[in-house]
């Protein structure tokens, strides 16, 4: 039986905080203070009023209206299975069509960002079985491996792993919702080749969420197998930039060549010296790190561009440079004052972006990306044999 309530009492059950204490609990491992806590984010100063536990709470809520039932009245084991099934009748669909579909990924990331001719080299494969082929850095580095000169210099490259770490789950949370903003570029292509092919991976992509939001994936055996990867290469005396992507199926090719953009973008927040870039991504960017990315990078991404009237993807790529450039200490007090919520943080957020919209230094812009220097980045989505098993993929 339902029950009927005025307007005035559901204002008061949300004033009163009832809705969140009538939301399914976060899992376990989600805890801000457990003993061994594995969150990258809880010691990071970048949340407080429990403004990460909100951000949790806020995609739980997104995950579970993705589901016109009660998904969490199925098991975990029930749900492996179904996403399990629908990755094999995907793999099966695509194979014929496999260099149609590539294209059609490398065409949208071209599009998405106005990626000029000869700007970048970008390669898009699809693969079904992903091999390891480099090492991969599965734990982080901690201050302990690290000689310093003096506690101040502690405390700078604090600052800027703190910094990384945000960037990072930023990064993946962007590429995320650019991935499924651009559905409008690639999905009638698509359709025309199979037309079962586009709801299926509506499919999986909502599933795949919820098991990553809600099991506690743990990358440790460095014997691990992949769902997909993308590897960058910085412009190297005449070669301009690369950016190599892979995955199983379209969604997560699109989306880690998506991303492969937008981490080379990333690098402009990295320190200028080479060994303190170096020092500061061994310390961020393991492994181990990416479910997290995954589970608060889109909750994160969503309130940085909630802070904005109107966001337009096609202004996406100077805002985001311009906002990762910004000094450790300046980016950690907007990024703060965002994730509570406050005025000053989207005040702070719609200057940036507004300055970027009309920077004029776009086409210069453009060619910096083409001729960004450094050290080569690879950020690669790697996954255990078992859990690979249970189809628990990155898109």
């Amino acid at each position: 039986m339902k029950a009927i309530i005025s307007e005035s009492q559901a204002r008061l059950i949300v004033e009163s905080g009832l809705v969140d204490a009538m939301s399914p609990a976060l899992p376990n491992f989600f805890a801000d203070k457990p003993v061994e806590h594995t969150n990258p984010f809880v010691e990071t100063g970048y949340f407080v009023n429990g403004a990460l536990n909100k951000l949790a709470k806020e995609r739980q809520k997104e995950i579970l209206s993705y589901f016109s039932d009660d998904i969490t009245s199925y098991s975990n084991d029930e749900i492996f299975t179904k996403l399990s099934k629908l990755i094999a009748k995907c793999k099966k669909l695509e194979e014929p069509i496999k260099e149609k579909l590539e294209k059609i990924c490398s065409n949208t990331v071209v599009k998405i960002f106005s990626i000029p001719n000869d700007a970048i080299t970008l390669i898009c494969t699809l693969s079904p079985e992903i091999s390891a082929t480099k090492s991969f850095h599965i734990k982080p580095d901690t201050d302990e491996d690290y000689e310093y000169n003096a506690v101040s210099d502690m405390e700078a490259y604090d600052a800027e792993t703190n910094k990384r770490r945000i960037i990072n789950a930023l990064s993946y949370g962007a590429a995320k919702n650019i991935a499924e903003q651009s559905k409008q570029l690639w999905v009638n292509e698509i359709f025309d080749l199979d037309e079962e092919l586009p709801h299926l991976y509506s499919q999986i992509m909502k599933i795949n969420d919820y098991l990553i939001f809600n099991t506690d994936i743990k990358i440790e055996d460095k014997s691990h197998k992949q769902g997909g990867f993308v590897e960058i290469k910085l412009s190297h005396e005449d070669e301009i930039s690369s950016i190599e992507a892979t995955g199983v199926i379209f969604p997560i090719l699109l989306q880690e060549a998506i991303r492969g953009v937008i981490d080379i973008l990333s690098t402009y927040g990295l320190p200028d010296d080479i060994e303190s870039a170096k020092r500061v991504t061994n310390i961020s960017d393991a492994l181990e790190n990416d479910p997290w990315n995954m589970r608060f990078g889109p909750a994160m991404w969503n309130r940085v561009i909630s802070a904005l009237p109107k966001f337009q993807t096609e202004n996406f790529a100077y805002f985001y440079k311009t906002l990762v450039e910004l000094p450790a200490d300046e980016f950690s007090r907007i990024m703060k004052e965002i994730f509570a919520g406050t005025k000053n943080g989207k005040a702070a957020v719609e200057k940036i972006y507004n300055e970027a919209k009309y920077n004029d230094e776009y086409n210069q812009f453009t060619n910096d990306l083409a001729l960004r220097r450094g050290k080569d980045l690879i950020d690669d989505d790697c996954f255990t044999e078992e859990e690979l098993e249970e189809e628990i993929y990155n898109f």
